[in-house]
């Protein structure tokens, strides 16, 4: 199975080590989580098997993908203000940089 075929949160073998899906192009080592950029054609080998969740069944998410996730969104976002920074006043800089870092406690608090 290719590495793009696997859902979001299904377990996989790489290189004989047990990984998770977190992104479509990142994963996280079960034992250390430590993150690996996967190329989308990387030969895996499925630890589970994901079943189709029904409209009737939500599935639920692994909150450590979750916050694998968020965290990557998270860290974009840092990158793009500090990229437009200079477009800013200082005071508009530190007041949305300062919103995000509270909206990000908030988002963690909830999971």
């Amino acid at each position: 199975m290719k590495f793009h075929e696997l859902a979001i949160g299904q377990k996989f073998e790489f290189q004989g080590t047990a990984f998770v899906k977190s992104t479509p192009m990142i994963a996280s080592a079960l034992d250390t989580s430590t993150q690996k950029f996967m190329a989308r054609s990387a030969t895996v080998k499925p630890l589970d098997i994901m079943v189709a969740s029904s409209s009737t069944n939500p599935s639920k998410l692994c909150v450590d993908v979750v916050n694998n996730a968020f965290e990557i969104f998270y860290a974009s976002c840092q990158a793009t203000l500090e990229e437009i920074h200079r477009e800013l006043s200082a005071e508009s800089f530190l007041l949305v940089k300062e919103k995000l870092k509270n909206e990000r406690q908030i988002f963690l608090n909830s999971i």
